[in-house]
């Protein structure tokens, strides 16, 4: 075997050292929900409360926000999409003022809630208004932070406003893309390379 051949082995086993845990890392980071996948959030933008605190919102959404109250609607205001309470600490005090709109309703069940380890949070809740059954949409972003600097923020759809998939992007928005692991194609396809030359230098060699 020449020492080129044996260079050439002794570097992609040590790419493949490389490549392997990295790959591996990726799968687990985008599995445990601390990045979604690269293009998740393509159609959307990032929206900004007075308080710091970004999410993503479809593009042609707007964010209008009264003291503590968030409305999103769409780009003329007039259709309302979601409607939200910032809260500063974790009391759940102001929660109640969110569900006004919903007058004398009555819990009834959760239907269905998804969440992620950085503490965002989808569900589906079942009410009672006016003797139907109704299902309300609701998102929740924990902003973590020291003392007065933590925020819970609530959204809820009214007018029976059910895009899953919207809303489900929107609850994870705050969670950022998976980077394009530029450094592990260039050293896949490094190591392609010189599989390609080890194996040719093994047929030259047989010949």
């Amino acid at each position: 075997m020449s020492k080129f051949r044996k260079l050439l082995i002794v570097i992609s086993i040590l790419i493949a050292f490389v490549l392997v845990p990295a790959s591996l890392i990726n799968l687990y980071v985008l599995a445990m929900g601390f990045r979604m996948p690269l293009g998740y959030f393509k159609g959307m933008k990032e929206v900004e409360t007075e308080e710091g605190i970004t999410f993503k919102i479809p593009e042609d959404w707007i964010l209008k926000q009264d003291s503590d109250v968030l409305h999103i609607t769409d780009k003329f205001g007039e259709n309302y999409y979601l409607i939200g309470i910032i809260e500063q600490g974790w009391g759940g005090e102001k929660l109640d003022e969110l569900f006004e709109f919903l007058h004398d309703a009555e819990f009834v069940r959760l239907v269905t809630q998804r969440g992620s380890i950085s503490g965002e949070r989808y569900g589906v809740y079942q009410y009672k208004i006016n003797d139907s059954i109704v299902n309300i949409h609701r998102i929740s972003f924990y902003v973590y932070g020291m003392g007065e600097a933590a925020y819970n923020v609530v959204f809820v759809t009214p007018d029976g406003f059910d895009d899953e998939d919207v809303l489900a992007k929107i609850s994870r928005s705050r969670i950022p893309e998976m980077e394009f692991p530029t450094l592990l194609v260039v050293l896949f396809a490094v190591e392609i390379v010189i599989i390609v030359l080890i194996v040719k230098l093994k047929r030259k060699k047989n010949d």
